[in-house]
């Protein structure tokens, strides 16, 4: 195919260079980062696609259970549920029924860069 359609062959190359890069990034967050900093920074990323913004808070609109989250973090569902309790008792988020609302979008930046 690459060579019936040489341009595909360029843009093939590209995504399957992009998804390497992902799976790496990936694979140096699980390895470096605690499960809180992954959680974190996965929270902030969706903010771009899935947050809407509501009085000054950030609604994540899009249903994820602690299942979910532990799945694609590679950890326990018990283990999202304590951060996830620990950071509402802090009142950085809010969660109800799998929706996430970021109420202290700063303070989960610095939980993803610790220094």
């Amino acid at each position: 195919m690459a060579q019936q359609y040489p341009i595909l062959y360029k843009h093939l190359a590209l995504i399957t260079c992009a998804r390497i890069r992902r799976a790496f990034d990936w694979i140096d967050d699980a390895t470096s980062l605690s499960t809180s900093a992954r959680l974190a920074s996965m929270l902030v990323g969706l903010i771009g696609n899935y947050g809407k913004q509501m009085d000054g808070d950030i609604k994540i609109d899009l249903r994820l259970l602690q299942e979910e989250l532990g799945f694609m973090l590679g950890t326990t569902r018990q283990t999202i549920n304590k951060i996830i309790q620990s950071w509402q008792k802090q009142e950085f988020i809010d969660m109800h029924y799998g929706f996430i609302t970021i109420k202290n979008q700063s303070e989960l930046k610095a939980i993803m860069n610790p220094e």
